[in-house]
């Protein structure tokens, strides 16, 4: 039997893990995944759990699948234009830098050059580049994992220590209609963060 094609997805940074091709008991956790990201409406995904509970896993495992314009276990055909692997575990760290730049290699280069230049300004703010550059993705959905988000949660507080992510996720949150979605896989939850547009 032959193996089915691989799609025209482009992907930003190695997958932080090569999960098993079978991912026995987590149908529903995998079918919360694949409603979030079927939602137009919702904007970000957090998976909470603790140390070694399969939180990476799990998200590689449905990405993984999306190369070839399915999601795992027949639950279905979806189609993404890209995914940016972020993780604290790998070479590719979780930052808005990195988020900024990940997705501006998913953008024809005219438009990416002129976000670029945006993103030098230092009078600008983290607001207005992550607006801006949201503006430019409206048609394919493109997926952003933040793995390992925990190093930025204060255990105590729970709240959103980097200010720079803090301002973009929740610019990410209040933007118009875009086609970006997160997915946050973390063992403590941001609370701050979840307060921000609950719906979405």
């Amino acid at each position: 039997q032959s193996l089915p094609e691989t799609l025209n997805i482009r992907f930003v940074n190695p997958i932080p893990l090569i999960a098993p091709d079978y991912f026995q008991g987590r149908l529903p956790e995998l079918s919360q995944i694949a409603n979030f990201l079927k939602n137009d409406h919702q904007r970000i995904l957090t998976i909470i759990g603790r140390g070694g509970g399969g939180k990476t896993a799990l998200s590689c495992y449905l990405l993984k699948s999306l190369e070839f314009g399915r999601l795992p276990e027949n639950l279905g055909e979806f189609k993404v234009g890209g995914i940016v692997y972020l993780s604290e575990i790998g070479s590719h760290k979780v930052s808005f830098a990195n988020i900024y730049s990940g997705l501006l290699q998913l953008l024809p280069s005219e438009i990416s050059k002129r976000l670029d230049t945006l993103y030098r300004q230092p009078k600008v703010s983290v607001g207005e580049k992550m607006r801006q550059l949201l503006e430019s993705f409206q048609q394919e959905k493109v997926i952003v994992l933040l793995d390992n988000f925990e190093l930025f949660v204060d255990t105590e507080s729970e709240n959103l220590m980097d200010s720079e992510l803090k301002e973009a996720l929740e610019n990410l949150l209040r933007a118009p209609h875009n086609s970006i979605k997160v997915i946050i896989t973390t063992r403590v939850p941001a609370r701050d963060l979840a307060l921000v547009e609950p719906s979405r």
